[in-house]
This record gives structure tokens, sequence and C-alpha cells, in this order.
């Protein structure tokens, strides 16, 4: 298998191993016969769960953005931030469902969008803190 992963074909395969001529083919059969089935496998049962997870992955980053644009105490930066975000997850969710063929794609920019939201939040809760800290402070004078 290794000397076929290399580009090898089966009779220079014949000539380096040595091996009789119908083994090599034999072997060769076998191999892509399983390698067929695992990806038949993998496409009836694995890929629908990625797509779903995927699905339902963005929607929960999209949520979590319109949570920040909709706070009164979001920053403009936030917001602004939050937004990219949403148009990110709006433009690949169209991708996913018009032809689903950039997983790849989709996990990496689900990956990237989950951070984003989370320095988000994290931003606008010290945005948050910081404005009721000034409230108290200017209480506390009067």
């Amino acid at each position: 298998m290794d000397l076929y992963a290399k580009g090898h074909n089966p009779h220079a395969i014949v000539e380096k191993m040595g091996m009789p001529r119908t083994s090599v083919y034999t072997d060769l059969g076998v191999i892509k016969r399983q390698a067929r089935t695992n990806l038949d496998t993998w496409i009836e049962k694995e890929l629908p769960l990625e797509y779903q997870n995927l699905y339902h992955n963005t929607r929960a980053l999209l949520v979590g953005s319109w949570d920040i644009i909709n706070d009164e105490h979001s920053s403009d930066r936030s917001v602004n931030n939050a937004l990219n975000v949403v148009l990110d997850c709006c433009h690949f969710l169209r991708d996913l469902l018009a032809d689903g063929t950039d997983i790849v794609g989709g996990v990496k920019m689900y990956l990237e969008n989950q951070e984003r939201v989370r320095a988000l939040k994290y931003e606008n809760n010290q945005h948050i803190e910081a404005i009721q800290r000034d409230k108290r402070n200017s209480q506390a004078i009067f």
C-alpha cells in the first residue's frame, strides 16, 4: 500500500516487491473495496451529522452575535464586530444550504467566529462593568 500511495502502479510494485502479480492486484482490489465502503459509510452516516452540527453551531453564533448587537450597553466596536460575524454566518449558511460542499471551510469559519463572539462577549461585559462602575462612582460623589 505504501508504494501505491506514493504513486507506483501495480506493475512497479510487482517489480519492487518481487511478489506475484495476482497477489498485488488482489491486495489492491481489497484495499480499494474497503476504501469505497468506508467512503460510502462516511457519506451516508457521518456527513449528514457534520452538516447538522455546522448548521446548528452557525445558528448559535448568530444568536450570540444578535445578543451583542441588541444589548444597549454594547460598544459601537462590539456591535460592528458582531455585525461582521452575522454577515459571515449568513454567507456561510447560504452556501451550506445552496450546495453544501465546503465542510472544511465551514468548520474553519465556525471556529474563527466562535472565538470572535467569545471575545466580543468578554469585551462587552468589560464595557458594561465600566459603565456600572462609573454610575456607582458618580452616585457616591453626590
